[in-house]
């Protein structure tokens, strides 16, 4: 069996943090040393061998049954007993140890934790080794109703390695310097075990922390001193006293906010405002009030300098308001503490258990000395300054929440049965934040306006495990944060607003303390929806729960959907088929129509409906002017009115269309060498594509058998800090009043953040992958794409096109695929000697010479008219003949 490194556990045996937004140098939360190989994600698939009456999920590297419902085991008294639920949970390890825990002895596992909330206890053992912790090991028993009912491993197969004891001191000094700049060596925790690079290795763990910057991290050191891997601590994200602050951001709506709990002197005494913000004081007259900005469970700290201060006058029954709107570093102040103050106060709704930790001051620190972002260290939270494209994070309701959020994820997880996956913090963050703004677009504001940084419910379209995981956790927390909002709707839809809510927080609440990762949280949340012990008769809300994570690629291996095709088009004839899977637990939900929503260049609009028969609907578009390129998507509606759109690329959402029937002036159809001028990087291939694709890129051609691209065949990705080119011959084009360049392509890169694909016409770049701003919206083409680019205005003589990739130091995509490249022509002028019989000739040999049956100005000669055809495609003989000389000259791409 492989072995692997678990991120969550990692991360939830060291201090926890979560950015805001990646940044464009991004280290990812976990860093392997050299060529040391680890593995963050688990991909779950159907289990094989269960007990008879169980169901269950496999982890499909390890081979560990890393879920197991849908029986029971009888446990008189072990809800209400915990050493009754310890003995009932250690009889189920025993019994199932083979399938949970391959190769290891149930006294490997010590209990963590042993739980007990709103009926549901849930015992969390941690793996060891030879009394070594073993890194990301851990497994969780599950009791409801007196009846163990589920169980959920991340245990590490079959460990074998000695555990040497510890005679020295550990050195730090290859540590500090594989992390660079100046560090401290803050702790040096016990020895572990480390699954890493498909083995085990023994290594001692070390805290280290950066002094120049913002960065803590756990370090694990091997027994040679030689740092195997580091995980970051860092996610970087009211008688009456009221605060004026931003409701989400300050040039947005602003609000009078009650200063609740906040340290505050009234008359020369000290005090601390209620809930409400209201606070009393001994006179009848006025009172002079000096407000704070510390209080029994915020603390703000201002990074910048002193406090922001403020003497005010309160008269009795009234109200005192606090303004610092007009200054950045004290507004930034006054909007944490009420920000923070919030979250506080939906947190304790949401978990009743972590009052002890709410109860306790949180440190708030603002006005840090960088920009565009903010963290958490998994308790005390971070915000930096306004700079020249963003705003100061202290100011940002949505920020300080998803912030916030990152702590909160922290304190909830139950030891041994939840982790501090960084993907699964940034998605639960985010609902976090949604769910106090009652909102799934979050951050705005961040760009001093009012669109969303993250939306986890973008007009159709889903983001789906494991299609859109990223490196970037902020773009795969979308998964999951999709889901969980889904379900929320779906709860309230069918439950009513507050009863929806309620459940949604049960629900949520089991999310964050029992998923391990991403893909656990299903089972997460069916474990809190249970009302019997028995997940195999279902449970009350399974469908919604099924449903909305189901719509993201985490409904398990049972999950089946309707599933809606992508579009198939025959000029402006479209045809689309739809399949209604059989014998599902849950009623799948019907198409109820399928629209074609269309506008052209010059801003007209319309819609087409399609028609039903069966599984197939079909339309088309209009009578459309021609000579105009059509935008167009299709959306398929379903009965629960979610939509299903394509194209499925939110980096380039419509399709086009171009009307009319243009000239071929040149066409490359790939199916032979074009021979066109690449770069010296070699990254160019004419090829037939490659039936094994992992990178994005196409398996079939578009037309023909032939493709060009970067990097077809090998895993397909493109190369790292590098760009790469390659040019088309130049084309004679000035007997056109119009030119555009056509082309399709397939196209997967990186937003234009990090990774820059580009058209560059004569010069000047003519298209560029969408830059997003926060780095979210990857290109990714899933089906062979049509683009049209009116190029007149760049054309002058002729036309040479070229397309470039620039990429970053990380993550390739696939890149560029090219098929059925041409250059069209609107409103030909008349050319004698161009090969194309125009209204004005009698014939046209491609020449201007006489004695050949055609004359010099194109007539008849009296020996015979020429046989000049009148393919559109047909060069102009003299512009190409001196290109191809010139190509001669140049490199040439291989097949």
């Amino acid at each position: 069996m492989r072995t692997r490194v678990i991120a969550a556990a990692i991360l939830l045996a060291s201090g926890t943090a979560g950015a805001w937004i990646a940044q464009p140098d991004r280290e990812p939360p976990e860093v392997a040393a050299g060529a040391l190989r680890l593995r963050a994600d688990r991909t779950l698939v159907a289990g094989r061998g269960l007990p008879a009456g169980w169901q269950g999920a496999r982890d499909r590297e390890t081979g560990v049954v890393a879920e197991l419902w849908g029986g029971y085991v009888p446990a008189p008294g072990a809800v209400a007993d915990p050493a009754i639920a310890e003995k009932a949970a250690r009889a189920f390890l025993a019994d199932h140890l083979a399938l949970l825990a391959p190769g290891a002895r149930s006294d490997d596992f010590v209990v963590v934790a042993n739980h007990l909330e709103r009926g549901l206890r849930t015992i969390g053992l941690a793996q060891m080794h030879r009394g070594a912790r073993v890194v990301g090991g851990q497994l969780a028993i599950f009791i409801k109703n007196d009846r163990v009912f589920a169980a959920q491993s991340q245990a590490q197969p079959n460990v074998s390695v000695d555990v040497p004891a510890r005679t020295g001191a550990v050195t730090t000094r290859r540590v500090e310097d594989w992390i660079g700049g100046r560090v401290i060596t803050r702790s040096i925790g016990a020895r572990v075990v480390l699954p890493i690079d498909g083995g085990y290795r023994v290594a001692d763990h070390v805290e280290i922390e950066a002094l120049d910057r913002a960065g803590r991290w756990d370090v694990y050191v091997g027994l040679d001193g030689a740092p195997l891997l580091r995980a970051s601590q860092l996610r970087f994200a009211t008688g009456t006293l009221v605060y004026d602050v931003g409701e989400r951001y300050p040039l947005g709506t602003r609000r009078d906010a009650p200063a609740r709990l906040v340290g505050l002197v009234a008359d020369g005494v000290s005090g601390t405002t209620a809930s409400d913000g209201t606070f009393s004081w001994s006179e009848t007259a006025a009172a002079t009030v000096e407000p704070g900005l510390v209080g029994p469970t915020v603390a703000v700290e201002n990074a910048a300098g002193p406090l922001a201060a403020a003497s005010l006058t309160a008269q009795p029954g009234g109200t005192v308001r606090w303004s610092l709107a007009g200054d950045e570093h004290g507004d930034a102040q006054l909007t944490s503490f009420v920000h923070v103050g919030i979250s506080q106060e939906r947190a304790r709704v949401l978990l009743p258990s972590l009052a002890p930790w709410l109860d306790q001051p949180l440190p708030v620190v603002v006005n840090e000395n960088d920009i565009c972002n903010a963290y958490s260290t998994g308790n005390d939270i971070h915000f930096y300054r306004r700079g020249p494209t963003c705003e100061n994070t202290g100011r940002l309701a949505d920020v300080i929440t998803h912030e916030f959020g990152h702590s909160l994820h922290k304190h909830a997880i139950i030891p041994g049965a939840g982790g501090f996956n960084a993907a699964l913090s940034e998605g639960v963050s985010d609902f976090f934040a949604a769910m106090v703004v009652g909102d799934p677009g979050i951050g705005r504001g961040f760009r001093f306006d009012n669109m969303a940084t993250r939306d986890l419910d973008p007009d159709g379209i889903e983001a789906v495990w494991p299609r859109d995981k990223s490196a970037d956790p902020h773009i795969t927390g979308l998964i999951i944060g999709g889901a969980l909002w889904d379900l929320r709707a779906k709860l309230i839809a069918d439950l009513g607003q507050a009863a929806g809510l309620a459940t949604t927080d049960v629900l949520f609440a089991s999310v964050l303390q029992r998923a391990p990762d991403i893909t656990g949280a299903f089972l997460a949340a069916q474990i809190a929806d249970d009302d019997d012990g028995d997940l195999g008769n279902g449970t009350p809300h399974f469908c919604a729960i099924q449903g909305a994570f189901g719509k993201h690629g985490l409904g398990g291996p049972s999950y089946l959907s309707t599933r809606v095709d992508p579009p198939v088009f025959d000029g402006t004839t479209f045809t689309v088929t739809t399949s209604v899977p059989v014998g599902t637990t849950c009623a799948p939900v019907l198409v109820d129509n399928v629209q074609i929503r269309y506008h052209d260049s010059t801003g007209a609009t319309g819609t087409a409906n399609l028609t039903a028969n069966g599984g197939t609907w079909t339309g088309a578009l209009p009578a459309l002017t021609p000579n105009r390129v059509v935008y167009y998507k299709v959306v398929a509606t379903l009965a629960d009115g979610a939509t299903i759109t394509y194209p499925d690329n939110p980096a380039d959402p419509e399709y086009e269309l171009f009307t009319g029937t243009p000239t071929e002036i040149w066409c490359a159809r790939m199916d032979e060498n074009p021979q066109w001028t690449s770069s010296a990087d070699a990254s160019w291939e004419w090829s037939v594509p490659s039936p094994l694709s992992v990178s994005g890129d196409p398996i079939v051609t578009h037309t023909g058998t032939h493709i060009l691209g970067t990097k077809i065949f090998g895993d397909g990705r493109y190369p790292r800090e590098t760009t790469t080119s390659i040019t088309a011959p130049e084309i004679q084009t000035w007997m056109y009043d119009e030119v555009h360049l056509q082309y399709w392509r397939w196209l997967s890169v990186e937003d234009g953040v990090y990774d820059r694909a580009s058209v560059v016409v004569n010069g000047t770049t003519v298209w560029q992958n969408v830059e997003s701003g926060n780095g979210g919206r990857d290109h990714v083409d899933r089906e062979w794409r049509f683009k049209d680019i009116d190029v007149t205005k760049y054309a002058g003589h002729s036309i040479t096109a070229s397309w470039l990739l620039t990429s970053d130091r990380s993550r390739e995509l696939g890149g560029w695929t090219l098929d059925d490249v041409c250059l069209v022509g609107i409103g030909k002028h008349p050319v004698c000697g161009d090969g194309v019989i125009d209204h004005t000739e009698d014939c046209d040999d491609g020449n201007t010479s006489d004695d050949d049956g055609c004359t010099q100005y194109c007539r008849d000669e009296d020996a015979g008219c020429c046989s000049a055809g009148t393919d559109p495609r047909a060069p102009l003989v003299l512009g190409l003949g001196v290109v191809a000389l010139l190509a001669r000259r140049r490199r040439t791409v291989r097949g």
